[in-house]
């Protein structure tokens, strides 16, 4: 059998190489179930650098950065290690999503064997069990859903229906075993270390928390007289999953726990506001039919139809044979179908007063993205055993039902292969040159235009019409600050406001705009032309604005032979102001990056200044501390200019060495170390584990 296995997992491989191997990078854009369009990831490395900056963060004060630095596990990763191999942007996408099927199907086919297994009249039927596991594993990593999601962002998400079937298989035989083992725990740490780049969605850790409690709900029903046991080993699994998220966790948790009633608010204003566009074709049939916000146009549209037609006989034979054993299953797909058609009838009463009163319900915005692959899921692991079941009792259609699953895998494989296009996003080399530009000039912090009022940007084709995040301060690797969504979802308010009297200023040409920019350290100012939805004012109309500006210099526009447009101006020095300094003129500071998580400042105060006392202008918050070597002491902020940080010193200080940190940098360190020690127990008491039973 463990023959077998490599041969079948090389069989995976080769169907996943197979269903990709005609895929063209091209400029145009074109539907497979969803949209075919990919965004590379910008490097690992200047991703570490920018995300672990103390000056850089604007967002959430530091609290924020550990949830964006966990997508770096593993698709950062992957793609880092696909370039220092030398593969191209191209093949790296092309690979990532070869891996990615590769992994689905191995993930299914293991799960498959183990759920075979548990019945005992199967157990002379190894070969049907083998055979039908591998066709179902196909269809499950070529399903539909998968493919509506190959686009920008989204690679994350797509782990979470990847490994799930493996996570459960390791779930089930903790729960159930007669005997407590950690060999699963340990096999359960490690999965859900590798999928922290899918819990960057919140809405997936609310997907998952649903799922094990449906799970362990069921596990109760079905056997009561363990639910001590389930109770005991649901704590040790319950805190297996927090050890292994802790390096990222630990300084989000508290983030989002603070700011929840604004991120629900935030949800229902704006995405959450148009919940029922989100789910217009999600209605109860096209959802039994697997074509919940399904585009028509898909090549897998009719086949999907055809395959779940096909799966109807099985599915329900089985279920009418052993309903005891297909609740689980059963439960997956309800919840599935109540949470993807939301609004819609038969279920919109109940899903709208869960949305509105339930904490967390809110981040089923787009429900299918979140809760569709359960059902998926459950649909084919019933049609597996229901197949199995049937066969058995007639034997004589086995070789029918090969060809056909056969038949069925091999058009899907087929037709994702047939001329699919899809787009890999490449940074135009006029950000490049804008980012030495910007070196060049000194820049300290870049301010984006256009306004657009607090959504995601999308650009234009020059951009592969790539949204959802700003490429800028990635790729400029500079303080930016913008009316983006990041910025709307991290709640700076005092800064929100302050920028929205900086650009009410700058249309207007009023005359406290040069004292704005300056409170802002603003230095330059980036008119993004390629921006081209939710403006507040036309381009066009804001580079005119800003070229009629006696504030504003050198205007410089950064382009090439497709349109992309980036018109940078420079703010003349008069309005400029650094983003540490001396409140009093009199004060000179200086400071060096010795690391990204830590800048060392000299300071010398003047015998004459009337006031003692450092600004620091990213959004106020008390996790910005000053390190006092002197002193040995820290010095927490106030609140200056309305929004930023203040640090006030004694008279009788002379000034010297000070250390700028953002506590939540250490958070994150220490999350990292709890994550460390967390496998280093789990892998040991394994290792003592096996050692005594030998």
């Amino acid at each position: 059998m463990k023959n077998n296995r490599k041969l079948i997992y090389f069989i995976f491989l080769i169907v996943s190489a197979l269903a990709f191997s005609k895929w063209l990078a091209v400029t145009g854009y074109e539907y497979i179930g969803g949209d075919g369009d990919f965004m590379t990831q910008v490097p690992m490395e200047q991703i570490l650098r920018i995300q672990s900056d103390v000056i850089f963060d604007l967002h959430g004060a530091g609290q924020f950065r550990s949830f964006i630095m966990a997508t770096l596990m593993p698709v950062s990763l992957i793609f880092y290690l696909f370039s220092v191999v030398g593969f191209s942007v191209y093949h790296s996408v092309l690979l990532y999503v070869v891996l990615f099927h590769f992994v689905s199907a191995v993930s299914m086919y293991e799960f498959l064997l183990y759920l075979g297994s548990k019945f005992n009249e199967w157990r002379d039927r190894e070969d049907l069990r083998v055979r039908l596991a591998v066709f179902f594993a196909i269809l499950y990593s070529l399903m539909p859903f998968f493919s509506q999601y190959y686009m920008p962002g989204h690679f994350t998400v797509l782990i979470s229906g990847s490994v799930f079937p493996l996570l459960l298989l390791f779930m089930d035989k903790f729960f159930t075993a007669e005997k407590f083992s950690w060999k699963y725990p340990f096999y359960i740490f490690i999965t859900f270390l590798f999928m922290a780049s899918a819990f960057t969605n919140i809405g997936y850790f609310v997907v998952y928390f649903i799922i094990f409690a449906a799970y362990f709900g069921v596990l109760v029903i079905l056997q009561p007289t363990r639910f001590p046991v389930y109770v005991g080993r649901g704590f040790v699994f319950l805190s297996v999953c927090a050890l292994s998220c802790m390096w990222w966790l630990a300084g989000t948790a508290f983030f989002f726990l603070t700011s929840f009633n604004q991120q629900v608010s935030f949800s229902q204003e704006t995405i959450g506001g148009s919940l029922r566009v989100a789910v217009t074709t999600s209605q109860i049939y096209k959802t039994l039919l697997g074509l919940a916000n399904f585009h028509p146009a898909g090549v897998l549209y009719p086949i999907h139809i055809f395959l779940f037609i096909l799966l109807l006989v099985p599915f329900l034979y089985f279920v009418s044979k052993k309903p005891r054993a297909s609740i689980l299953y059963l439960v997956f797909i309800l919840l599935s179908v109540f949470i993807v058609t939301a609004t819609n009838p038969p279920f919109s009463k109940i899903f709208e007063y869960l949305y509105e009163t339930v904490p967390g319900f809110q981040l089923f915005r787009r429900p299918y993205s979140k809760i569709y692959w359960p059902y998926f899921f459950g649909i084919l692991s019933l049609g597996y055993l229901g197949t199995i079941s049937y066969l058995v009792l007639n034997q004589k259609l086995k070789t029918f039902a090969y060809i056909a699953l056969g038949v069925i895998s091999a058009v899907f494989v087929f037709e994702f292969s047939q001329g699919v296009k899809f787009i890999p996003f490449n940074v135009p080399t006029p950000y490049y040159e804008l980012k030495t530009h910007l070196r060049n000039s000194q820049a300290t912090r870049v301010l984006l235009l256009p306004n657009i009022k607090g959504r995601p940007p999308f650009y234009d084709k020059t951009m592969n019409s790539v949204g959802g995040v700003s490429v800028e301060p990635l790729v400029l690797e500079i303080s930016s600050v913008s009316f983006d969504a990041e910025n709307s979802y991290s709640f700076n308010e005092p800064m929100l406001d302050r920028m929205d009297i900086l650009y009410a200023s700058l249309m207007n040409s009023n005359n406290g705009t040069c004292q704005n920019l300056k409170e802002m350290g603003i230095s330059h100012i980036l008119l993004r032309r390629n921006i081209i939805r939710d403006l507040k004012d036309p381009v066009a109309f804001v580079e005119d604005r800003l070229d009629a500006s006696s504030l504003l210099s050198k205007k410089k526009v950064f382009s090439n032979g497709e349109g992309v447009g980036l018109v940078s101006y420079e703010v003349n020095a008069s309005c400029r102001t650094p983003i540490i300094a001396g409140v009093s003129p009199q004060t000179r500071v200086s400071y060096e990056k010795i690391r990204p998580s830590l800048y060392k400042l000299y300071v010398a105060f003047d015998n004459n200044a009337s006031d003692k006392g450092l600004f620091f202008l990213n959004n106020y918050d008390r996790s910005f501390l000053l390190f006092s070597k002197s002193e040995n002491k820290f010095i927490k902020p106030e609140l200056y200019l309305g929004y930023a940080n203040l640090y006030k010193f004694d008279k009788s200080q002379e000034g010297g060495e000070f250390y700028l940190v953002n506590i939540w940098q250490y958070v994150f360190y220490a999350g990292i170390v709890v994550t460390f020690l967390g496998l280093v127990a789990t892998a040991t008491l394994y290792k003592i584990e096996r050692a005594r039973v030998k």
